[in-house]
């Protein structure tokens, strides 16, 4: 890495050396304009992250006006965690029938998801929407932040690939300009030179 480093630091400073030719001197700046580009992305990226944990907030707030927490009771028995070898064991929650009563007096069942093992007639917490059925729960500020956070990290990922991509594309094409530049001046001195 310190190496690249070194490597990206003398390529950026070639513009500079009397020795650099015109090639060089456009790819110093091109990867200059990269790098600069890629630092602009992160306050893109913070202004995406916030941007989203404000509407998932906002979008919390909308749904906690419309869902409540109940409590329902278990039907069935929810199987055993799964172990899968030796002694390794799978957590993860499992889907089983449950019963809740309305207000009105009028019971629902459905499925919802709790932890492996639960035993018929355990009490669970689920979510009601405003028509009594079964739903997610609210976007809390916890979800926010993370949607926020993987949002905002996906911006600053996508700008620095783009950048890299910019970069070894340019390379790659200033890097056969320069060879095709430099068998110009090879085939020009060849020439020159069979005059003598």
């Amino acid at each position: 890495m310190t190496t690249w480093l070194k490597r990206e630091w003398r390529l950026l400073r070639a513009g500079n050396s009397p020795l650099a030719g015109r090639w060089e001197r456009i790819e110093a700046r091109f990867l200059a304009v990269a790098i600069v580009l890629s630092v602009l992305a992160l306050p893109v990226a913070a202004l995406v992250g916030s941007t989203v944990y404000n509407a998932q907030v906002l979008l919390g707030e909308r749904q906690s006006d419309v869902r409540h927490q109940a409590t329902a009771v278990t039907v069935d028995e929810a199987p055993p965690a799964a172990a899968v070898a030796g002694d390794v064991v799978t957590f993860q929650l499992e889907q089983v029938t449950v019963r809740w009563t309305l207000p009105g007096g009028e019971a629902r069942t459905g499925t919802t998801a709790v932890e492996p093992g639960t035993a018929a007639g355990t009490a669970v917490p689920v979510w009601l929407d405003a028509a009594g059925g079964l739903t997610a729960r609210p976007v809390s500020p916890a979800d926010a932040a993370g949607i926020a956070t993987a949002a905002g990290a996906l911006v600053a990922f996508v700008a620095a690939v783009a950048a890299a991509m910019l970069i070894t594309g340019a390379r790659l094409v200033f890097g056969r300009l320069r060879q095709a530049s430099l068998a110009r001046e090879w085939e020009r001195f060849g020439r020159d030179s069979s005059r003598y």
